[in-house]
C-alpha cells in the first residue's frame, strides 16, 4: 500500500481538495486544467465584488449575443 493519498477515488479527491487548509491546492488544480477560465479565482471574491462580476458578466454575454446576431444576419 503507497503512503500519499490517490485523488482518483472519491475519498482521496475530497481529502485532498475539499478541505478549507488546501484551498490552494484547488485553486491551482482548477487554473492549471481550466487555463483560460479561471474559474478558481472566483473563489477569493467576497459578495459584493462576486455580484459586481456577475453584473458585468450578464452585460459582456448580452453585448456579445447581439453583435453574434447581428454579424449572423449580415448587419
Amino acid at each position: 500500500m503507497g503512503k500519499f493519498l490517490n485523488p482518483f477515488t472519491n475519498f482521496g479527491f475530497k481529502r485532498l481538495f475539499g478541505s478549507e487548509e488546501n484551498q490552494d491546492i484547488l485553486i491551482n488544480f482548477l487554473n492549471e486544467i481550466l487555463p483560460d477560465k479561471k474559474i478558481a479565482e472566483l473563489a477569493k471574491l467576497n459578495s459584493q465584488d462576486r455580484k459586481n462580476y456577475k453584473n458585468s458578466l450578464k452585460y459582456y454575454r448580452d453585448v456579445k449575443n447581439s453583435l453574434d446576431m447581428a454579424f449572423a444576419k449580415g448587419v
